[in-house]
């Protein structure tokens, strides 16, 4: 079965203008996006799993970017994270974001220092999947 490299940024983000912003700055810098207005919309998608990085708003509408982190977090081979945020981080979601495949960034941010975080996420060395989604044996 060929493995299948999550190489694609889902961006999740309530403000459109924003997120589409977003993934054409990815794309011009060479980085395959999609974008999702909500973490809802996120989810409805039968293959999320491809990805290998989200870039998420954390107060997003209905499930916030923090529910949605949590939720990915509990997959067998979750993908990286990059939560924005226009307020500063409380210090107790410091502690809960606290690991190495989440990054936090607050906005306003500089757009080519987020497109190095984007490509630092995707050049960590992560599990494969295989097509159907499961890690190789």
């Amino acid at each position: 079965m060929e493995i299948a490299r999550r190489q694609h940024v889902a961006i999740v983000e309530d403000d459109r203008g924003f997120g589409l912003s977003l993934a054409a700055l990815f794309e011009s810098d060479g980085v395959a996006t999609d974008f999702f207005p909500s973490a809802e919309s996120f989810f409805d998608r039968l293959d999320w799993a491809i990805y290998r990085c989200v870039v998420v708003d954390m107060m997003l509408p209905g499930m916030n970017g923090m529910a949605l982190c949590e939720h990915l977090s509990r997959d067998r081979y979750p993908p990286r994270m990059i939560l924005m945020s226009g307020t500063a981080f409380a210090s107790r979601l410091d502690a809960r974001l606290d690991q190495a495949a989440v990054r936090r960034v607050e906005k306003p941010f500089d757009p080519w220092l987020m497109c190095r975080d984007v490509h630092d996420m995707l050049g960590e060395d992560g599990p494969a999947r295989t097509s159907d989604g499961d890690a190789p044996a």
